[in-house]
Parts: C-alpha cells; structure tokens; sequence
C-alpha cells in the first residue's frame, strides 16, 4: 500500500503473514491468535491459511470500498518489483 497501515490477527484458525520490503527483505509471522502483525506502507503482504476455519481481522488507517477506485491503495506485484531497489 501507498499509505494505508494495516493491523492483523487471526480470530480464528491461523494463517502465515508473508511480507516484502522495497529492500526485498522478507519476513513471514505465523499469525494464530496470540499473535499479530502491523503492516505499514511500502509492504506487498499475502498470507496462507494454513486452517480452514482461518478468520482474519484487518484495521487499518484508511477506508475501502470495492465500489470505489479512489480508495483503492494497492500496488501491483508488477509496480512493486519496479519500485524495489537494485543496486
């Protein structure tokens, strides 16, 4: 995301939190209820349920509406890789 911060925790079941830096730096958490993680901007994120009953929660600091592409503040995979730094 551009500016959105997001905050997550399983409710329900768990799920791996996979993220990536402009920097290429990876990280993945294990989020299962007793642990949460906060995404700022500048992190392309994806998880995988690793249960079925997995139930996300998410806040974060700006709205969405899937009707409306103004409040849309996602980057493409595409975009993402072409920010990242090389060196």
């Amino acid at each position: 995301h551009d500016i959105r911060t997001e905050c997550v925790v399983a409710l329900g079941g768990s799920a791996v939190w996979q993220c990536v830096d402009f920097d290429g730096k990876e990280t993945e958490v294990v989020l299962d209820g007793k642990t949460s993680v906060i995404v700022p901007p500048g992190i392309l994120h994806t998880y995988v349920a690793l249960e079925d009953n997995t139930r996300l929660q998410v806040i974060c600091n700006t709205l969405f509406d899937p009707e409306d592409p103004l409040t849309h503040d996602t980057y493409s995979k595409e975009l993402f890789t072409r920010l990242q730094k090389t060196d």
